[in-house]
């Protein structure tokens, strides 16, 4: 049993030494206390929200996200709402909010049109530049804000 407990404290921390790493390597622009305020913000308003996702450092996965439901499982320095599991604030890359969200939809075999969801990313930039000064960028397609850049 504490060769299986070495392996996996082995592993985790080289994991922490690459973030490290990374972090080192790339522009900081957010900490904990910035992404507490960002979160309880967004929670608190009354925007609805569709499609979120974030990037964290060391992976290429996108995995999907919720801004809104974030705080369902909320532990200060946390989210417990990645599909990888919980993810430090600090390993947060970016998040990305779409200004339109599509969910495919289907009715047995058949494929029908998909459900759009419009995100209204406008509110979201002026509620970001209330809290104070956050990275990010607005385009077309959507908003994303940095962890890291």
């Amino acid at each position: 049993m504490s060769d299986t407990m070495d392996t996996y404290d082995e592993r985790r921390q080289k994991r922490q030494e690459q973030i490290k790493k990374m972090r080192l390597a790339k522009a900081s622009f957010m900490n904990d206390s910035k992404w507490t305020k960002f979160f309880q913000a967004v929670q608190g308003s009354d925007m609805s929200l569709h499609g979120e996702s974030m990037k964290v450092l060391g992976s290429d996965y996108i995995s999907p996200f919720s801004l809104k439901n974030h705080g369902l499982y909320w532990v200060r320095g946390y989210t417990a709402d990645a599909w990888g599991g919980p993810c430090a604030y600090r390993e947060i890359e970016w998040i990305f909010v779409p200004a339109m969200h599509e969910v495919a939809r289907y009715n047995r075999d058949e494929q029908l049109m998909p459900k759009r969801q419009a995100n209204d990313i406008h509110a979201l930039k002026e509620l970001i530049d209330s809290l104070g000064q956050f990275e990010y960028d607005l385009d077309e397609k959507g908003l994303k804000i940095y962890g890291y850049k």
